[in-house]
């Protein structure tokens, strides 16, 4: 596909650092990249995920948080797991839990739920602060990185009892320190004149195994036929002045 583009038309490690409307031409968008290039642009598609510059210019409201969390972790047979080569998904009740093997002794693990109030709970149980008395003064500490993912883990597996067994065992046995608990958030404002954005940076990914990227890809095959069409017609609607002309 680069062989048939352009000299120069790729660019790599030419970071964004600022866009402005052109004086003149107003449909067309200036760049500004760290290393000092100005680059004028007739159509800006940002690919580069919720923090963007892009998404700057196009004056994205405050995130919202998704109506889903998840958690996700490793874990690590040490007399192999026997899993094929695969990414397995299996759907529940409003969830979704996967696989994904690393190598024959690792797995990677996630579980996708709505975000509930007991959801929310546990959120804020990892953040709990534990109030002690030693020689007559009041310390505080923090929960361990220990205890705050075996939290989550057990959490995790009750909510989860009802799955094929694979699944409730692979976090069972999880490697503790790789457990973590995250939220998704969306954003608003997708387009902004020639400015826009796709891949991750438009659709709300989980990050399960790199959907933001190939949504990126799948969202340029369809630009890509979008500006076809729009060609062909612009050059259809030039042929029939000219014959007019005629």
């Amino acid at each position: 596909m680069a062989e048939n583009l352009p000299v120069g038309t790729i660019r790599f490690g030419c970071k964004i650092v600022k866009l402005e409307s052109h004086p003149i031409i107003t449909s067309h968008t200036i760049l500004h990249l760290q290393d000092g290039t100005v680059i004028k642009a007739k159509v800006v598609i940002g690919c580069h995920g919720v923090h963007s510059v892009v998404g700057d210019w196009l004056e994205w409201k405050p995130t919202r948080r998704f109506n889903l969390c998840g958690v996700v972790g490793f874990t690590t047979y040490p007399n192999g797991h026997g899993f094929g080569n695969e990414f397995v998904r299996i759907r529940g009740d409003h969830m979704m839990a996967g696989r994904l093997p690393i190598d024959e002794k690792l797995v990677y693990w996630f579980v996708a739920r709505p975000r509930t109030p007991q959801g929310i709970s546990l959120t804020k149980s990892l953040c709990y602060y534990l109030w002690f008395v030693h020689a007559g003064k009041k310390l505080t500490i923090l929960y361990s990185g220990f205890e705050r993912t075996k939290v989550l883990r057990d959490s995790t597996m009750e909510l989860i009892k009802d799955f094929p067994a694979e699944i409730p065992d692979l976090i069972k046995n999880c490697d503790l320190d790789s457990v973590s608990l995250f939220s998704l958030r969306r954003r608003e404002n997708f387009r902004k004149g020639t400015v826009t954005v796709a891949g991750d940076a438009m659709h709300v990914m989980g990050p399960f195994v790199g959907q933001g990227g190939t949504a990126a890809l799948e969202d340029a095959v369809v630009l890509g036929r979008c500006f076809a069409q729009e060609m062909v017609a612009v050059l259809d609607s030039e042929r029939s002045n000219k014959n007019n002309l005629d």
